[in-house]
């Protein structure tokens, strides 16, 4: 619901899921990682850098055992990218 009372309905897009959602298999952390590094392509869209492109690509592969486990070294890598393409943080 928004500040006018007014509310919006969200429907949910098959191609945001991953396979094993679709086909009511067990979930693990790949699924985890296919999920928000499809949201991540969705919010940047267009604008997204190739290089950012291409690790959100590898984290959405439709078998669970060929995308990343592990979100934490996925993040090490993440942060290893953002310097080579924007301002180092402050």
């Amino acid at each position: 619901m928004d500040t006018t009372g007014q509310t919006a309905e969200c429907q949910p897009s098959a191609d945001a899921y991953p396979p094993e959602v679709i086909n009511a298999k067990t979930g693990t952390p790949a699924t985890d990682i296919y999920l928000a590094s499809g949201l991540m392509t969705r919010l940047i869209g267009n604008e997204m850098p190739k290089p950012t492109r291409r690790l959100a690509d590898g984290c959405r592969y439709a078998a669970p055992r060929t995308r990343p486990r592990d979100a934490w070294l996925l993040l090490l890598e993440f942060d290893e990218l953002l310097p080579k393409l924007y301002e180092p943080r402050t």
